[in-house]
């Protein structure tokens, strides 16, 4: 900011996205689900940062989802 905002922070575009979206904690057995995955840590880090926008019941449908498909895998690697 500088000197001349009068710290109206909603006009702020990124703070304005910060606060629009929804955040999810990932649950520790998700996590651990993540951390099972044969895919490097960068890519764990990847798909943590992916799936905290989702519900958890999401969560799980997408990590099913992965597991199940060799290619969803490989597009992480």
């Amino acid at each position: 900011m500088n000197k001349d905002d009068d710290g109206d922070f909603e006009k702020i575009g990124v703070v304005k996205k910060y606060f629009s979206r929804i955040y999810t904690v990932i649950k520790p057995d998700i996590r651990e689900r993540i951390d099972d995955l044969n895919i490097p840590d960068k890519k764990k880090k990847k798909l943590r940062k992916e799936i905290a926008f989702l519900s958890e019941e999401k969560q799980y449908e997408y990590l099913d989802e992965l597991s199940n498909d060799n290619e969803g895998i490989e597009e992480f690697e």
